[in-house]
């Protein structure tokens, strides 16, 4: 794998090699230097795609409104490219997706069970979980409500989307006025399916652990293939040549965001994807 070093002058973490802007890492200068990426651009924009009833989903985190077991790691977060639930620090940019309590639109839904399209085709009621969600799984792209801080592809801090989803009922979307991030679980990893987004990730669109709600489009880009828009192992190395040594912290290790230029550190037990790299 990859080294990243412990400190990192470019990085908005202050010299530790947290969050955007590094770069003295291999991933960092990758995509800094040799992609000629700007963060929080992804590396590989994901076309509009029908999932179910839903529209331009992202395979990538999602924000919930549940703050993390420790104020320190942020808020919980979901995974809609491995089905991992998990916790991420407020700075990292991601998508919303926001739901209603209930059913607002009076959808049909003969069994009680499973997703059914609202009659206007912009909601989907999920029976089992009795929510309603937007069926625009990306719709900060296009709608902003005037809200700034929103990338151009969607994501945002989880402070810009409380202020989108505030900004968003002001605004009467739908003629409602109670949208809200959805709430986190209390559990962790995979295959939870306690909170709003996992019970639609796992039951409503039934897709398996590790398997992405879209396909990312097979690219090149200054010759490197088939570059995927998520999160890659890295491994703490004391220079960008080191070799890996430890670990930034007992059962975590480094990561790297192709999907928009944030690095991290992840548990050891998630699931990310390698580059590998030749020893020298």
């Amino acid at each position: 794998m990859t080294p990243t070093p412990s400190h990192d002058p470019g990085c908005q973490s202050n010299n530790h090699a947290f969050g955007f802007g590094c770069r003295e890492s291999a991933f960092g200068s990758l995509y800094s230097d040799t992609l000629r990426l700007h963060a929080p651009t992804t590396a590989v924009a994901i076309p509009d795609t029908k999932t179910e009833f839903f529209s331009d989903f992202q395979p990538y985190l999602y924000w919930t409104s549940s703050e993390a077991v420790k104020h320190s790691q942020g808020y919980r977060t979901f995974s809609f490219n491995t089905g991992w639930a998990g916790s991420n620090v407020t700075k990292h940019d991601m998508y919303v997706l926001p739901m209603l309590e209930g059913n607002p639109f009076h959808t049909a839904a003969p069994n009680r069970k499973g997703l059914h399209a609202g009659g206007d085709g912009e909601t989907v009621y999920s029976a089992s979980a009795n929510v309603t969600w937007l069926a625009d799984g990306d719709l900060a792209k296009a709608k902003t409500f005037g809200v700034s801080g929103i990338s151009a592809d969607g994501s945002m801090s989880h402070a810009t989307a409380l202020e989108w989803i505030a900004a968003m009922n002001k605004a009467g979307w739908l003629g409602q006025k109670h949208w809200q991030l959805p709430p986190g679980g209390k559990c962790g990893g995979f295959g939870c399916s306690t909170d709003p987004l996992a019970q639609l990730y796992y039951a409503g669109l039934a897709l398996l652990q590790g398997q992405p709600v879209v396909a990312t489009p097979r690219t090149t880009l200054h010759g490197f293939e088939n570059i995927q828009p998520y999160l890659y192992w890295s491994c703490a190395g004391t220079t960008l040549t080191a070799p890996c040594h430890g670990s930034p912290s007992p059962g975590f290790q480094w990561s790297f965001s192709f999907g928009n230029g944030f690095q991290g550190t992840d548990l050891t037990q998630n699931q990310l994807y390698v580059v590998p790299e030749y020893p020298r």
